[in-house]
C-alpha cells in the first residue's frame, strides 16, 4: 500500500474552503466537485479502481 496523508483539505476553484476529507492512508484524491470526492485505490493484485466519497462538513 502506498503511504500518504489521510486528511485532505478541499478548497473550491474560487478559494472557498469546503471541508476536510478523511481518507484511508495511501488513497490519492485527484478531484472533488459537487459534494463528492474522487479517489483511486489499489486492491491486493495492484489493480486500480475509482472510488467516490461524499464530502461531509463537520
Amino acid at each position: 500500500m502506498r503511504e500518504g496523508a489521510s486528511h485532505y483539505t478541499v478548497i473550491a476553484a474560487d478559494g472557498e474552503w469546503l471541508g476536510t476529507v478523511e481518507a484511508p492512508p495511501g488513497l490519492p484524491i485527484p478531484d472533488a466537485a459537487h459534494g463528492l470526492v474522487l479517489g483511486v485505490q489499489r486492491d491486493e493484485m495492484d489493480v486500480e479502481s475509482v472510488v467516490v466519497y461524499e464530502l461531509v462538513i463537520q
